[in-house]
Parts: C-alpha cells; structure tokens; sequence
C-alpha cells in the first residue's frame, strides 16, 4: 500500500502500471485487489482505495487485537494453573 501513496496512485486519476511501481502480480498484490484495496482502473492501471485500505487497516488491527487478546487469556491460564499447583 506504501508504494500507491509514495507513488501518489490513490484515484482513477493517477492509476498507474504496477510495473511502474515496482510492484509484481504476486500473492499479496492479487489479495489486496480482491478484497477491494486495490482498484483497477483502465488498461491494467492500480490505484488505491483510500476508503478500502482505512476498512481494511481497521479489520487488521481488531483481528491483530482479538489475537492477542487470546494469548493473554491462555497465559493467564497457565499462570493461575502453575500457581494452584504449587
């Protein structure tokens, strides 16, 4: 996503060639444009969803979040465990 900001690739307007942006067709790059980040807009041109990527930051970062979240409760597991067994 950094290199459609640097890039300045962020409406149909200033779409650009991935190529351009040293970007390949690579699994990340098929990912981000199936779930919408990533637009296309005219002769294999890309741009940035900036809607999109602030929706798809988001899930992200409550998914990173809930993730954690379990680990914490299965440590704090383990300590009461190793505690009560003492």
């Amino acid at each position: 996503m950094r290199r459609f900001h640097d890039a300045g690739a962020t409406d149909s307007n200033s779409a650009r060639l991935p190529s351009e942006m040293g970007i390949r067709d690579s699994l990340v790059f098929r990912y981000l444009r199936f779930r919408g980040v990533v637009r296309e807009a005219e002769s294999g041109r890309y741009f940035l969803d900036a809607e999109a990527e602030r929706i798809f930051r988001r899930k992200r970062f409550q998914f990173t979040l809930a993730v954690m979240s379990c680990g914490v409760v299965v440590l704090a597991a383990l300590l009461i465990v190793f505690v009560l067994r003492r």
